[in-house]
């Protein structure tokens, strides 16, 4: 007790605390050479150390406002896009089936989609400094670790969520949980679970 276990085997690590496999949780700080290769040979749970956690945390706080600016626009660029998908179906089907519009529907739908193009592209234009801006609060040049444009987890995400139980920005963030804690990972929300206005 009390003193530093250096070398040796893993198996009798299990053997002197006693315990097995899924029971240990063991940390490191490289994605591959600490949690994935004590994962697939140890069965051990596995907690990442990834440091510039802190600091994208801090960023992406700092940046809560703009990005509740950006999703406002995407919402709102979402139901232009949806309104125009509608009408061009109706002129698809007046093109080449001469059905659900007649020449006068036609044409205002055409002027319609003209006016909601224009509407899209200036959402586009206004969104895309934004969304850089928000990247760039972490890094000026590859932007978040975590996470690829607005709304997708990056590369680097996707291996920690596959080779990691857990995550953090430092060991010292497991401070205040006992041994025995259980982590538990959230519930995965997957496409069909979200709820739609359509």
């Amino acid at each position: 007790e009390g003193a530093v276990y250096c070398g040796g085997s893993a198996r009798l690590v299990e053997k002197l605390f006693g315990v097995s496999e899924d029971e240990l949780l063991y940390v490191g700080d490289h994605i591959f050479t600490d949690n994935n290769a004590v994962k697939a040979s140890m069965r051990w749970r596995t907690a990442l150390v990834v440091q510039e956690l802190d600091q994208e945390i801090r960023a992406s706080r700092s940046e809560r406002h703009r990005v509740a600016a950006i999703d406002a626009r995407l919402r709102e660029k979402d139901v232009l896009q949806t309104r125009l998908n509608g009408l061009w179906c109706a002129l698809e089907r007046f093109d080449h089936e001469k059905r659900g519009l007649d020449e006068d529907g036609a044409r205002a739908a055409r002027d319609e989609v003209r006016e909601l193009e224009a509407r899209v592209a200036r959402l586009d234009e206004e969104l895309a400094p934004e969304l850089k801006r928000v990247g760039k609060a972490f890094n000026k040049h590859w932007g978040y670790i975590t996470r690829a444009g607005h709304d997708d987890k990056s590369h680097m995400a996707r291996q920690i969520e596959k080779y990691a139980d857990v995550y953090c920005a430092k060991v010292t963030n497991l401070y205040r949980y006992t041994p025995y804690h259980y982590f538990r990972a959230q519930p995965v929300t997957l496409a069909h679970d979200m709820s739609h206005d359509y």
